[in-house]
Formats: C-alpha cells, sequence, structure tokens
C-alpha cells in the first residue's frame, strides 16, 4: 500500500450542514479525497456501487433507506468498502447494530465530529481489500411447504410493496411446473407459456449482461408516467427438466441480476426447497420466509428444514414463518411447537384472512393497490417495515405518495 496514494470517500448524511462541516475538516488531510456525496441509504448504495470508494461515512437516521440497513448491504456487498458511522444516535443498542450491520467505527457528530479524519485514516488501513464485491440487491425468497399456501400471493405482494417505495425489485418465479406469478399479475399469457422464458434459455447462456436478459423480463407497470414498474421473470408454467450446466448457471445470472436491482423476490417451488435451483436460491438469500397453515404439516416441514439449514450452513435467523389463520386443531398451536425447535428464527408473523386478495389473482392488480389498508396489506408492509428498519411514519409517507398516483391510474380519479 502507498503511504501517499488517495483515500476515496463517500459522505451521507440528508444534513446538509454536516456534509459541509465534514469536507471543511477533511481538507486538512490531503489524502483524503471526497468522490461523492448523498441523502439517504438508497443514495448511500447507488454511489458506493458507482464509485466502489475506500471508505463510506454514513449517518443512521435518513430518509428512504436508514444507514443501519445500507450499512448492512454495503458490508455485505462490497466488504472491501471500510464504514463509518456517524451520527446523533448515542444509545449502546445504536452502536451495537452500527457494528453488526459491519462498520468499522461509530463517531457522534455532538462529541466527535473532530475525529472524523482519522476514523477514515484507520478504516482505510483496516479494511479487507481484497475482498470481492458481490452484487448489491438484497435476495427475499417465499416458500410454502404444500400448494396453496398463499406463498405466491405473498410475495408478489411484497415485490409490489417495496417497489412503491421507489426500490428497484425483480420477482423472480422459480417454479417451473406450478408458477404462477405471471398469472397473478396479468402479464401477457403468451409470454408466459412460449419459449421466451429465462428457465428454458438459462443452459445455453454463455454470458450474462442486460441485454441478454432483457428479452426474458416481463413488466408490471404501476405508474407508468412515474416508470414505476416491477421487473417480473416469469415461470413457463409447464413442466420443464433443467439440465445440470442449466442449474449451475442460476446462480452466475443472480450474481449479475444482484448489481441491477436494489431487491430480488424469488417464489420458490412448493415442496421442493432442496432441488438445486432453491439450494442455489438460499445461497444468495437473506430473508427466508416459510408461509404455511396453522397446522402439523407446517411444523413438520420446518423441522425438516432446520436440520436442513444446519447440513447446509445456513442460519435460522434468516427464516420468517408466515402463518394462516386456517386452523387445524383450536388446541393446536404450531407457534409453540416452532418456537422449541426453532428458536434462532427471526420471527413468527400471522396472516389475516383476505377476500380481497382471494379475487386480486381474478383482476391481475395486487390486494396491496387496490385495498392498501385492509388487514392483509397492512401485515404485509408492516412486514416489509420491519425487514428494513423503516419507521412506520416515513414509511407511510412514501407510500401514500406512491398510492395517490396509482389510484389516480387506476380509477381515472
Amino acid at each position: 500500500m502507498n503511504p501517499e496514494s488517495k483515500i476515496r470517500v463517500v459522505l451521507v448524511d440528508d444534513d446538509e450542514t454536516i456534509i459541509a462541516t465534514v469536507k471543511l475538516v477533511l481538507r486538512r488531510i490531503t489524502r483524503i479525497e471526497v468522490v461523492g456525496t448523498g441523502s439517504n441509504g438508497r443514495e448511500a448504495l447507488e454511489l458506493a456501487n458507482r464509485h466502489r470508494p475506500d471508505v463510506l461515512v454514513i449517518d443512521i437516521n435518513m430518509p428512504v433507506l436508514n444507514g443501519l440497513e445500507a450499512t448492512a448491504r454495503i458490508s455485505r456487498a462490497f466488504p472491501a468498502i471500510g464504514v463509518v458511522i456517524l451520527t446523533s444516535e448515542d444509545a449502546p443498542e445504536a452502536i451495537k447494530q452500527a457494528l453488526r450491520s459491519g462498520a468499522m467505527d461509530f463517531l457522534s457528530k455532538a462529541t466527535e465530529l473532530s475525529r472524523i479524519g482519522d476514523a477514515i485514516l484507520k478504516a482505510d488501513r483496516e479494511r479487507n481489500r481484497s475482498a470481492d464485491g458481490k452484487g448489491l440487491a438484497c435476495v427475499w425468497a417465499f416458500y410454502g411447504p404444500k400448494g396453496s399456501s398463499g406463498t405466491t400471493t405473498m410475495s408478489v405482494n411484497v415485490a409490489i410493496d417495496l417497489t412503491r417505495l421507489r426500490y428497484r425489485v425483480l420477482l423472480v418465479d422459480l417454479d417451473p411446473l406450478q408458477g404462477d406469478c405471471g398469472f397473478v399479475l396479468n402479464l401477457d399469457h403468451d409470454r408466459s407459456t412460449q419459449s421466451a422464458t429465462l428457465l428454458e434459455n438459462i443452459g445455453g447462456l454463455s454470458t450474462v449482461n442486460r441485454a441478454i436478459l432483457e428479452p426474458f423480463v416481463g413488466k408490471y407497470v404501476l405508474d407508468a408516467g412515474e416508470s414505476l414498474y416491477l421487473d417480473v421473470l416469469p415461470s413457463p408454467c409447464r413442466f420443464l427438466g433443467l439440465s445440470d450446466e442449466a442449474q449451475s448457471h442460476f446462480g452466475t445470472v443472480l450474481e449479475y441480476l444482484q448489481s441491477q436491482y436494489d431487491y430480488i423476490i424469488i417464489d420458490l417451488p412448493s415442496t421442493r426447497i432442496l432441488e438445486p435451483l432453491s439450494v442455489t436460491a438460499l445461497d444468495y438469500c437473506e430473508r427466508l420466509f416459510l408461509v404455511g397453515n396453522r397446522d402439523t404439516t407446517t411444523v413438520k416441514s420446518l423441522i425438516t428444514l432446520s436440520k436442513s439449514f444446519k447440513v447446509l450452513s445456513y442460519s435460522e435467523s434468516k427464516l420468517t414463518v408466515l402463518l394462516s389463520r386456517v386452523i387445524e386443531d383450536p388446541d393446536f398451536d404450531p407457534a409453540v411447537h416452532i418456537r422449541e425447535k426453532l428458536p434462532g428464527i427471526a420471527e413468527i408473523c400471522e396472516i389475516p384472512r383476505s377476500a380481497e386478495a382471494a379475487a386480486s389473482v381474478r383482476t391481475g392488480v395486487p390486494v396491496i393497490l387496490t385495498s392498501p389498508d385492509s388487514p392483509f396489506c397492512v401485515m404485509v408492509s408492516s412486514l416489509v417495515n420491519r425487514c428494513l428498519n423503516l419507521p412506520p411514519i416515513e414509511a407511510a409517507k412514501v407510500k401514500d405518495s406512491v398510492w395517490s398516483r396509482v389510484k389516480k391510474l387506476l380509477t381515472g380519479r
């Protein structure tokens, strides 16, 4: 390492005064070069991807995407970037969360702003320069232990909810036999039944880029005027035998897609969690949502899944269980058994009954767009907000502004 080489730094804070002050403090250190500034976590991701800085200085409390979530995603995507948290938060739990997210240092704006230069120099010295970047997008997968459990409904509505928050989202239907994301979204039926699907062509891909993948991507438009749309990789919706070569290419495709999107939502094949494509998806998956009923089948599937997790060295903390209100036995509470068998899972949530969600399948318009205040949609939005560490009030403001435009588009009013 050349001791005189420039240290390229990105600053992200929603307070312009702090940005200006940090720049002023850093002027005395000639080795430090500020190559970009941003005002929210989403911009932090884009700047990290564009500039690949040596060090990122970021606040915690910011709009669109908070600093902790942005730090976690950048640390995973670009482990060679050293992250320094500069914030007004001083609670011990905030410090712990920051360090768990991958930050190398934690400074208080009130008392440690003068130390920012030294913290950047230290982060640059200690960062892992040889680590390879893995792509930015978070991968969330949805799996149902048996058919008709609502897995596709959950994956589609979560994908739409993230899109309403202005993220670039790709919905991937990974079931080559019973795939129905395209059907639920009322995408062009010809597109879902002809050979122009990724799964059927993946074995012949010698390389992966935007031009090659574009013919396989369908678009579900929420607001054409605002260019608000969800990208979808549909399934061929018929039996498809995939070669070993095709299955091995899927990981390469996922890595490329992670550089193009903020979130990738995967609808996994029901009952086939340990098939090669699903296991590849799990390798890249940050969160796995298991959608089931309140019955013994779901509990048995979770026990089997937990054993598989141990064999594959996956952490139970990536697993969230979503249970419908269908009750097999009033005296049987599966949540109790699940907690006993999987004490390390993230959480267990209840899916409210929703006639609107069932009706939405016939219209091709996700229920979160037609009935955003229904209990089911409130649950979906609350789940997404918790996964993003996004304050409810902040999320509501973003979604209300987007929903007003979508409602006008759908109703003409």
